[in-house]
C-alpha cells in the first residue's frame, strides 16, 4: 500500500507527504503547495475538496476517513488485494479531481 501511496505523492502534487506504512496504515497529507507546505484549510477543519472526495467515494462503497488535510487510511487486516488496489486506483482518480 505504501509504494503505492508514494507513487500517487509523485503524480499529485497535491499530495505533500505520504506517512506510515507499517502494516496497513498509512496517512495522505493534502496540501494547497508542496514546496510550502500550505494546508488547504486551517487545522482541523477539512477542505470542501476533501469532504467531496469521501463523498464520491462512499458513493462507491470505499470509505476514506479524514481529519483536516489527512487522508488516514486503515484497511481491515482481512481485505483481499484486489478490493485494496481497486480503493487505491478510486483514490488516485479522486485525487485528480481535487483542486485547492
Amino acid at each position: 500500500m505504501l509504494d503505492r501511496l508514494k507513487g500517487l505523492q509523485e503524480k499529485h502534487s497535491i499530495i505533500g507527504d505520504v506517512r506510515g506504512g507499517d502494516g496497513l496504515f498509512a496517512v495522505v497529507e493534502l496540501v494547497r503547495d508542496r514546496t510550502s507546505r500550505e494546508s488547504p484549510s486551517a487545522w482541523p477543519e477539512s477542505p470542501a475538496a476533501l469532504k467531496r472526495l469521501v463523498r464520491d467515494a462512499l458513493q462507491r462503497d470505499v470509505s476514506f476517513a479524514i481529519r483536516g488535510n489527512l487522508i488516514l487510511l486503515a484497511p481491515p487486516l482481512v481485505v483481499a488485494e484486489e478490493e485494496l488496489s481497486d480503493a487505491l486506483t478510486l483514490l488516485d482518480e479522486l485525487l485528480a479531481a481535487v483542486h485547492f
